[in-house]
């Protein structure tokens, strides 16, 4: 099974059944599968968005039921007397937003995006998301968030938080019992109101490096992270400038700063290394980046990290540091490479690896990870390492 782009549908139950007889299985890295039943009669193939990892729920307008289950589409239906063993399909978008297909191809793509993320978290060792996730997807929902409701009891969660991430097309009666359902099972929530693919997959990576860590760190350090941001956006309703991150000067914007920049960087680290060159533009700090602008030779992702400026006051988290962990990895001088931003670069090589494990349960800020980066790593660079997290402002 593919979908747009030629990307197979990769670790995805696959259920058999005619009338009472039944037989399942999963598809493998590329697309195939196989049934151990034989079935001489008419047969209906489905396919279900689940497997132990995680299972993707796809809300479309307000159908509150579709919350419940798992995302599951007939591809088809064979004949007595069909050949059984050549069966293709194809998700596809279309101009319709709020369409089936959409909502099909849309969750085809959510599910590829963790058995991905899987593979890319393992080859850099920087610690896997928790399995039996549940993901909530819907054109109804404002970009992405994972508070990992599923995962962890969190009581009293004000009806401002789902309210944000909620679109205002939904009606107060439905968004209760939506409400109701996803503050006790949501793990992500992820909205597909665009159909590009590398966005689609940009969040999924962002938010399922929350996820993962989630399962480094713990509740307590994660429930005191989900809070400072619910605390940002009930802050800021007046000021949606600064929704849903709050102020630089906020209590807790500390360990907001240090979640979400991880976060952001990743998400945009994997997304170069799925789709490199064929990325689409990415826009941050009110700058569009494409392919090899400013930077020849970097994707539109990566530019975006080696362009990030803290000090760009038009952005209102510019305090968010999402180009640290590029800075601290990559071979160029960001002074000199484009010349737009200001930072004397000396420092390479630090592995993702390297990065992942300073966040420990008691780095609660970026001057904390700092020092936690730099004990783990006696005498690799510390001067330069300085400077870095001094230009960002930390």
């Amino acid at each position: 099974m593919q979908l747009q782009k030629s990307a197979f549908l990769i670790i995805a139950r696959v259920v058999a059944r005619r009338w009472f007889k039944t037989s399942r299985g999963y598809t493998d890295s590329n697309g195939y599968f196989s049934l151990s039943k034989k079935f001489k009669n008419k047969v209906k193939i489905i396919v279900k968005f689940e497997n132990n990892d995680a299972e993707v729920r796809a809300l479309r307008g307000a159908r509150l039921w579709q919350v419940f289950f798992p995302v599951k589409k007939k591809i088809a239906t064979i004949s007595r007397g069909q050949a059984k063993n050549n069966i293709s399909y194809t998700f596809m978008t279309n101009t319709d937003r709020a369409s089936k297909g959409n909502r099909y191809w849309s969750a085809a793509t959510v599910h590829n995006s963790i058995q991905e993320y899987k593979q890319y978290a393992a080859a850099e060792n920087i610690g896997q998301a928790p399995g039996g996730m549940k993901i909530f997807i819907s054109t109804l929902t404002r970009s992405g968030a994972a508070p990992m409701f599923n995962k962890r009891s969190d009581d009293g969660i004000p009806r401002q938080y789902f309210d944000y991430y909620l679109l205002s097309s939904i009606t107060s009666e439905v968004g209760s019992l939506l409400i109701n359902k996803l503050k006790r099972e949501v793990d992500i929530m992820v909205s597909y109101g665009t159909l590009n693919s590398d966005r689609i997959k940009e969040t999924m990576y962002h938010e399922l490096t929350h996820a993962a860590h989630y399962n480094k760190v713990g509740n307590g350090w994660y429930g005191n992270f989900v809070r400072a941001e619910i605390a940002g956006i009930i802050n800021t309703i007046l000021d949606a400038n600064y929704a849903p991150y709050g102020r630089k000067t906020d209590n807790d914007a500390g360990l907001i700063a240090l979640g979400e920049s991880w976060a952001y960087y990743m998400g945009h680290y994997m997304t170069d290394k799925h789709y490199n060159f064929q990325s689409s533009y990415v826009s941050e700090q009110t700058i569009t980046y494409f392919n090899n602008w400013p930077v020849i030779g970097l994707s539109s992702h990566l530019n975006l990290l080696e362009d990030f400026n803290p000090y760009r006051t038009d952005d209102p988290f510019n305090w968010i540091p999402q180009g640290l962990y590029y800075d601290l990895r990559d071979n160029g001088n960001d002074a000199s490479v484009s010349g737009r931003v200001p930072l004397n670069d000396v420092v390479s090589g630090f592995s993702n690896s390297q990065l992942f494990n300073a966040l420990q349960s008691s780095t609660t800020s970026v001057p904390s990870y700092r020092q936690s980066l730099v004990d783990q790593n006696v005498g690799n660079q510390t001067q330069g390492l300085n400077n870095i997290f001094t230009f960002y402002g930390y």
